[in-house]
């Protein structure tokens, strides 16, 4: 299927559904339905993605179009003809999820391509509070890039310098939703969003061992953070950064020269008092 609208189209006719039939089990109206197979809708309600998700449709492949359509445990059930379709907990849910929201709201063109919905400082507080909703989104400024066209990506700018020299305030920097947390990645960087703040971190996964995840700056003048999974509301995997500040390579490099300094100095002073 070339786009999204496509594939949910195709979705309802192998569920074997006409529009009005699909609107009633996902309840939203029909003429929503209709809008959303016509592309001309940019945000999908989440009640949509549950009700597939609920009848074993692989998530993935309904975002991009890669795999197969069904997830594997419900092929191995249309195959061996056994009654019932697997319920979203047994399939979809395999892992830990990250986050208070289990489905994720997708935006798209009208050919069915992901557009990057941004979030500006000024909109966080609102984006904590009605991100799962989707008129709220529509509301955003969406762009496009050429390698973001498949799959579901937002756009936060970024205040404040915890992550200089990597990421400085005013930056953008485009993120991948994330939905399990067998998914995160040791060091890598997240704009996490959570019941107070969105922050941009590098990550240490202590879920299993310890139960928490511990936020960490590149700017070491910040100290780490604990965060507890309840607090998290998305996560988003930093895949790219857009910015108007050019400071030359060499200042990073001064700076970090500095702090190797700093710690061998660190170092020497506990040999010494040893």
């Amino acid at each position: 299927m070339e786009n999204l609208h496509a594939r949910l189209k195709h979705c309802r006719i192998k569920l074997g559904l006409n529009q009005q039939t699909l609107s009633q089990r996902v309840n939203i109206n029909q003429k929503d339905v209709s809008l959303i197979e016509a592309g001309k809708r940019k945000y999908i309600p989440e009640e949509y993605f549950l009700y597939l998700s609920s009848e074993g449709i692989d998530l993935n492949w309904v975002y991009t179009g890669k795999g197969e359509m069904y997830l594997k445990d419900t092929l191995q059930k249309y195959n061996s003809k056994q009654e019932g379709i697997p319920s979203m907990s047994s399939t979809a849910l395999s892992a830990p999820l990250l986050g208070k929201s289990t489905l994720q709201l997708v935006t798209v063109d009208k050919q069915g391509d992901s557009v990057i919905a941004m979030v500006p400082i000024k909109a966080a507080a609102g984006y904590i509070m009605y991100c799962h909703r989707s008129d709220y989104l529509e509301e955003l400024s969406v762009f496009s890039l050429p390698d973001f066209r498949s799959g579901n990506y937002r756009a936060f700018e970024i205040w404040g310098d915890s992550m200089e020299h990597t990421i400085y305030s005013q930056d953008w920097v485009i993120g991948e939703r994330l939905e399990m947390a067998s998914q995160l990645r040791d060091g890598a960087i997240y704009i996490i969003v959570t019941s107070g703040n969105i922050v941009c971190k590098r990550v240490v996964n202590r879920l299993d061992r310890l139960g928490h995840l511990v936020l960490r700056s590149d700017n070491t003048e910040y100290e780490d953070q604990i965060l507890e999974p309840s607090d998290i509301i998305e996560v988003w995997l930093v895949k790219a950064r857009i910015t108007r500040d050019f400071r030359s390579a060499r200042a990073a490099l001064v700076y970090f020269r500095e702090e190797v300094n700093r710690l061998d100095s660190l170092l020497n002073g506990m040999v010494h008092k040893q």
